[in-house]
């Protein structure tokens, strides 16, 4: 459950367990897109110029330690996107920080979290940088980037501290398709939280994912991902393939 005020206008408060409250790009490279925080948020979203302006930031608790603040594991996050148009191509420019933080006294339990899914960092302030526009060349075009660096990574990989991807896509009529291409540093993302589907879920991997989905009517959709991956040797599994594919069926109301 969770609140969402409007404060005033264009600011909204936001407290519970909510959606995702940041501007992201397709693919999930930090966040899951089933994964929902659970914390406060605030988001303000103005105009500057012809641009539309959102800045966002907000506490998220991993980990209720404790009846103080202080006490909890938790993440501070900061974002500021701008959407705007280019000669007609509609884009989207965006940074932010994400800050993991252990509670006093309590070690953060992020070992066991993320080490299952390949890190062995132990500390994590993320800074990422997205990119998207919308071309029309005969058929809309959308191109995006996603860039994101761990500041605080350490252990014997500290170095391997940075994830990026590219990506493409376009529609005609009720068909979507789109493919990306991603390589993720063992210790560039919290791997517990990043896309579960792609490598497993496992940082330290790279590859790519083809989708192609059909809208049936308002009500229903159809849609099918081929993700092609490899596992690195820094990996707890490994150097290995990982190919999946999955066909989904959505339904909203």
């Amino acid at each position: 459950a969770y609140i969402n005020w409007t404060a005033l206008e264009g600011l909204e408060l936001i407290g519970g367990k909510f959606k995702q409250p940041w501007q992201q790009v397709s693919g999930g490279m930090v966040w899951d897109g089933d994964l929902n925080p659970e914390g406060v948020a605030a988001r303000y979203t103005t105009k500057l110029g012809s641009a539309k302006m959102i800045a966002s930031a907000g506490y998220l608790t991993l980990d209720d330690n404790g009846s103080s603040s202080s006490e909890d594991e938790s993440i501070n996050f900061a974002q500021l996107a701008a959407k705007f148009n280019v000669a007609g191509a509609k884009s989207m420019l965006g940074v932010s920080v994400y800050d993991f933080s252990e509670g006093d006294n309590n070690p953060l339990d992020l070992d066991a979290l993320s080490k299952a899914k390949g890190n062995d960092s132990t500390e994590y302030q993320l800074t990422e940088v997205f990119a998207q526009t919308e071309l029309k060349l005969g058929l809309p075009i959308k191109l995006y980037g996603h860039y994101v660096v761990n500041n605080d990574a350490n252990g014997v990989n500290k170095n391997e501290d940075t994830a990026w991807l590219l990506g493409v896509g376009t529609k005609m009529g009720n068909w979507k398709a789109s493919y990306d291409y991603r390589e993720v540093e063992l210790n560039s993302v919290f791997a517990a939280f990043n896309d579960s589907d792609f490598a497993d879920g496992y940082s330290d991997s790279e590859g790519s994912r083809w989708k192609l989905s059909y809208e049936i009517n308002k009500n229903f959709s159809v849609a099918t991902t081929y993700l092609d991956t490899e596992m690195g040797n820094l990996t707890s599994k490994g150097k290995g393939d990982v190919d999946t594919w999955q066909i989904d069926l959505k339904a909203k109301f």
